[in-house]
Parts: C-alpha cells; structure tokens; sequence
C-alpha cells in the first residue's frame, strides 16, 4: 500500500477513535500533544491500529509517548501531554510500513 493511502487509512482510524474532525490531522499531527490523546484512549488507539495494520507494538514503550491513567490527579501544566516524547501520525505510517515499531528518531539520527 502507498504511503499516500497508509497515511489516509490511519488519519481515519484516529479520527474515528477519538472524535477529531479528519481535516485537522496530518503527518506532522501529533497524538499526544497536538489532539490530547492519553492514558486508556492511548491504549485503545494502538490497540486498534496494531490489529488494522499488523504493526508489531511489543517494542513500544507507552510511558515515553504517554501519561497512564489516572493523569487527572496530575495534570500537566499546558493541559496536553507534556514531558511526553511526541507522537506523529507519520511515525505510525512509518511503523505501519515495517510492521512493527522502531524507535524512528534512531534511525535519523
């Protein structure tokens, strides 16, 4: 599958899932930062995605793209997921493509 269609598939599944209007995600939209997904919506997100497009999560370390729940009794100061890696659309079209999760940033480095 292009990348094109990947990308338009996962924005959907996302947009589905946490109610966001599809025009405001993009490549560069971030999960956790930019549309405030956190704690169990994260979970079940990812859940989705890794049964959709077969992408092997078992390298993926929640805690370091989001807050576990209950992040109510310690919100952040911006009210997003701050002190969170962020998490882009495009690094799941990434991960989607290899069909397993790397840690992306590594390999750009």
């Amino acid at each position: 599958m292009p990348d094109a269609d990947l990308e338009e598939w996962i924005i959907k599944l996302i947009a589905d899932a946490s109610g966001v209007d599809p025009e405001r995600i993009s490549a560069d939209t971030s999960l956790n930062r930019d549309l405030g997904i956190d704690g169990d919506d994260a979970t079940e997100l990812l859940s989705l995605y890794s049964e959709a497009f077969g992408v092997d999560l078992s390298e993926f370390r929640f805690s370091q793209y989001f807050r576990d729940e209950p992040h109510l009794f310690n919100p952040s100061p911006s009210g997003r997921s701050s002190g969170v890696t962020p998490i882009t659309v495009g690094d799941l079209v990434d991960a989607a493509r290899l069909k397993k999760w790397a840690e992306i940033r590594e390999w750009i480095a």
